[in-house]
C-alpha cells in the first residue's frame, strides 16, 4: 500500500458503501465484549477496508470514532478521571443530546473530519439558511474531501463573513480577472468540473506532485464578481463554479 493510499484511507471522507458490519466481519466472541464495554450496539461498529491504521470504526450517522483494533485494553486505559471507553460513550451521548436540542455548532465541534460533510448534510435542516454558507466553508477548510458540486451550489451563494471576500486577497485582479491555478493528479476531479482553485502557482504545484503523483498544473481566469469565496490561508483557495472559469490551459 502506497503512502498516498494510507493517507487517503485515514484522512479522506468515509465511504459508507465500503463499510462492513462487524457482525459480518468478525466472530461474536471478538466484538461483543468490545461493544458491551463501550455501551454501543453492534450495528454501529464496522470494519473499514480503506483503513490501514484504523481498521475499525464506530459510526451511527452522527458520531464517528476510529479504532486500530478491537483490543479492550485500550478502552480500559484511564484518561484522567475516566477510561477511554467512558469518554467515548460520553461524547456519543453528548452529540446525540446536542442533536435533540438542535445545537448544531456543538455537533460540528466534535465531528471527525472524515465525516464532516456526512454530518453537515444531516444537520442542514437545523442550520439557519443565513448560516449555511459559513458553516459549509468552516468544514470545507477542515476536510480533505467529501463534498460534491450539488452541495456546494446549494449553499455557497448564501450570506458569508466578510473574511471570505476575494477583496481580501493580496493578489489583485487584472482588468477585473484573477489568474487561478489548480494542481491535478490522475485521481483528481476533472479540471473542467472542479470548483476548488488557488491564487498560488506554488500551491498548485505542491498538490500536483503530492505523494509523488504524476500530476499537472492548470492555469485559468475568473472574473472577480464570479468568485464565490476566498479562503485566506496558506492554500489561498478560491471557490468558483466551473462554468465561470475561462482560458483553462496546462502549464
Amino acid at each position: 500500500m502506497s503512502i498516498a493510499e494510507i493517507f487517503k484511507g485515514e484522512h479522506f471522507a468515509l465511504d459508507e458503501n465500503k463499510l462492513i458490519s462487524i457482525e459480518d466481519a468478525a466472530e461474536k466472541i471478538n466484538y461483543e465484549p468490545f461493544c458491551e464495554i463501550l455501551g454501543i450496539r453492534p450495528k454501529h461498529l464496522f470494519l473499514n477496508p480503506d483503513g490501514f491504521i484504523n481498521r475499525y470504526c464506530y459510526w451511527d450517522g452522527l458520531y464517528y470514532h476510529p479504532f486500530m483494533s478491537l483490543d479492550m485494553a485500550i478502552l480500559n486505559m484511564n484518561m484522567g478521571n475516566y477510561s477511554q471507553a467512558e469518554l467515548i460513550n460520553k461524547r456519543i451521548k453528548y452529540v446525540h443530546s446536542a442533536y435533540e436540542s438542535k445545537q448544531w455548532k456543538e455537533i460540528i465541534k466534535f465531528t471527525d473530519k472524515k465525516v464532516l460533510f456526512h454530518v453537515y448534510k444531516k444537520l442542514m435542516p437545523l442550520i439557519p439558511e443565513e448560516e449555511r454558507a459559513n458553516a459549509f466553508l468552516e468544514i470545507h477548510i477542515r476536510s480533505e474531501s467529501g463534498y460534491d458540486m450539488d452541495l456546494v451550489r446549494s449553499v455557497i451563494d448564501g450570506p458569508k463573513d466578510a473574511s471570505y471576500d476575494i477583496s481580501n486577497a493580496r493578489m489583485k485582479p487584472i482588468d477585473g480577472y484573477y489568474i487561478i491555478y489548480r494542481g491535478s493528479t490522475p485521481e483528481s476531479t476533472q479540471v473542467d468540473e472542479a470548483f476548488s482553485w488557488t491564487l498560488s502557482k506554488e500551491i498548485a504545484e505542491f498538490f500536483a506532485g503530492r505523494f509523488d503523483s504524476n500530476g499537472v498544473v492548470y492555469q485559468a481566469k475568473v472574473h472577480k464578481e464570479k468568485v464565490k469565496a476566498f479562503i485566506d490561508n496558506k492554500e489561498q483557495e478560491v471557490i468558483v463554479f466551473p462554468e465561470d472559469i475561462t482560458g483553462i490551459e496546462e502549464i
